[in-house]
């Protein structure tokens, strides 16, 4: 992979319109959100079948449900007949979806299979009026969707951090906390920030005790080749290095969890052991530890609101108050991400002043920046790269 020379080089982000025009954010569905595998969450929080998941993704509204054993389905959440949602509640369990509105009545695999006073055949073929479906893949316990037609698979997009992932096997994982947060901002302002730590030394006082920022910032420079836009898109292993003598994310260093994961030892703790994901430019994180992992998800929701999901994992057999205390493993991220929401929604508002224009970005200081930035502009097909000196 090519090494960017960082010396004299600045870019700029996309200027004030990519942050607040309704045309460019359909623009980006059909360019960026139909092309991405997005984090919907763990196999763990699909414990049978019939197990579902509602969600709002880029103005629209989508469901995942478990079937037979590890099947996994995904259907646009509207009814064939009037639009109305399959499925109101946002998680439960079901046998198949009644459409509230005329009852009609849907199979897990999507199919049509009954409908109030018009027999099959009679006026239309139910076959013909199934779910609409989205592609629903999995990959080491972890549930990816993706929107858009005939999309590489799953396998194949994150098979570079297929050996470093097995190492925890977090297929035997379970979700011990998640949290939704709504922010007034753009997603591009939420996943500009999560892919910089250039703020942290300000900002992030507990972050930058626990993780050794300068190490993972010179780390980051080799990350991406700048060249390769598919490369870009799929991400690097992006661990965050720990401060030395920390055993994992925890605000003392010592481990939360007494359950370590997979093949994890305490000659791995005694190191700092630890591995990420990161993909762009819609920004998704997972940091794996010894004894837990958590993931970090934005979900588009309009030009100037998004969802960031956060959840945390520990090892399936982990009770909490027994094995682990809930408040430690939150601590770390939770304080970080509190931090960021506030730097994010106060930038957005700045970003909506008419006076606003992007300003130089140093790629020594932020050097997953110009891999988001790059990436965005191939994907949304642009010849330029905004105002930038190379």
């Amino acid at each position: 992979m090519t090494t960017i020379d960082l010396s004299q080089r600045y870019f700029t982000l996309p200027p004030r319109e990519y942050y607040v025009s309704g045309q460019i954010f359909a623009e980006e569905f059909d360019k960026v959100f139909s092309r991405q595998w997005i984090y919907v969450g763990h196999k763990s929080q699909f414990p049978q079948r019939g197990s579902f998941m509602t969600l709002d993704f880029a103005g629209e509204k989508l469901l995942i449900v478990r079937g037979e054993e590890n099947q996994f389905y995904g259907y646009f959440n509207v009814c064939r007949h009037r639009g109305y949602p399959v499925c109101e509640a946002e998680t439960g369990t079901a046998r198949a979806f009644v459409c509230p509105y005329h009852m009609w009545r849907y199979e897990l695999h999507g199919s049509l299979k009954s409908v109030p006073k018009l027999r099959d055949g009679e006026f239309f073929d139910y076959q013909d009026y199934r779910l609409e479906k989205i592609n629903v893949a999995t990959w080491h316990g972890m549930i990816f969707f993706h929107i858009g037609a005939d999309p590489a698979l799953l396998s194949t997009v994150l098979s570079g951090f297929d050996s470093d992932v097995a190492y925890f096997e977090i297929e035997g994982t379970h979700l011990a906390h998640e949290v939704k947060l709504d922010l007034e901002a753009n997603w591009k302002v939420s996943a500009e920030n999560f892919n910089e730590c250039y703020h942290c030394p300000g900002s992030h006082p507990t972050f930058c005790r626990v993780v050794d920022v300068p190490r993972m910032q010179n780390e980051a420079q080799s990350w991406f080749n700048p060249d390769d836009a598919v490369n870009a898109f799929i991400g690097g292993n992006t661990g965050m290095p720990l401060t030395g003598g920390w055993q994992t994310l925890s605000a003392d260093g010592n481990l939360i969890s007494g359950k370590l994961l997979g093949a994890c030892t305490s000659e791995d703790a005694a190191v700092g052991l630890n591995v990420g994901i990161n993909l762009l430019p819609n920004y998704f994180y997972a940091g794996f530890y010894v004894d837990h992992w958590w993931a970090q998800s934005i979900f588009p929701i309009s030009p100037s609101r998004s969802r960031m999901v956060f959840r945390w994992y520990v090892r399936e057999d982990a009770v909490e108050d027994r094995d682990y205390i809930l408040e430690d493993l939150l601590r770390v991220t939770q304080t970080t991400y509190l931090e960021d929401i506030a730097l994010i929604e106060k930038t957005y508002q700045g970003v909506m002043s008419r006076k606003y224009s992007p300003g130089p970005i140093v790629a020594k200081n932020e050097p997953l920046m110009y891999s988001y930035v790059s990436t965005y502009w191939s994907m949304m097909g642009a010849s330029k790269r905004s105002n930038s000196k190379w």
